[in-house]
């Protein structure tokens, strides 16, 4: 069983592996590592999804806000043979209930 752990922490993307083949599933060209990198590094807000065990990314979610009334989501991407098993849910979750986000006027 993966021991996956989720955060917020981007920098984190400097210690782990990215096997960005795994990611984009269906995409005719996908990215490739530096600009999958860049992508979640310049994103207003992201989580990742890291197998602890395995030392790589498994998932990510990113957010672009305008930081009063709404954010969009331009990526969520689980690995493959890790589908299945939440971590899609749990992403959205970490950023539907994110304060670094601020969704609703105060």
């Amino acid at each position: 069983m993966p021991n996956i752990e989720y955060s917020v922490n981007k920098s984190e993307l400097d210690s782990i592996g990215i096997e960005s083949g795994s990611f984009f599933e269906g995409w005719p060209k996908k990215p490739n590592e530096e600009v999958m990198r860049k992508s979640i590094m310049d994103a207003d807000y992201a989580v990742l999804a890291i197998d602890r065990k395995e030392s790589r990314l498994i998932g990510y979610i990113t957010a672009v806000s305008d930081n009063v009334l709404s954010a969009y989501i331009p990526f969520l991407e689980v690995v493959a043979k890790y589908q299945k098993q939440g971590i899609g849910h749990t992403l959205v979750n970490s950023v539907k209930m994110s304060r670094t986000l601020r969704m609703t006027p105060e």
